[in-house]
């Protein structure tokens, strides 16, 4: 699934994360996280924690939450480009 041209494989909200390394419709998620409070549980996703979904093998990785999410901790660990 795209949106904009990108394959989305991974999202997360305050309770955890979802990963799908063939993508997901972002909108159904969205539709699924109104319904159940959370992006976890989501269908055909694999739940993650939100430490995880910052590792996920991707190319472009948006952390758009919280600050300080990315330490000298993690930073070699992510694989994003």
């Amino acid at each position: 699934m795209s949106a904009q041209g990108s394959t989305i494989v991974a999202v997360s909200d305050s309770t955890g994360a979802i990963y799908r390394p063939e993508g997901f419709d972002p909108n159904a998620v969205l539709a699924w996280k109104r319904e159940h409070h959370s992006v976890l549980g989501f269908p055909g996703t694999r739940d993650i924690s939100n430490e995880e979904l910052l590792e996920v093998d991707c190319d472009i990785l948006i952390p758009a939450a919280l600050e300080n999410q990315i330490t000298a901790r993690n930073a070699g660990r992510i694989k994003a480009d």
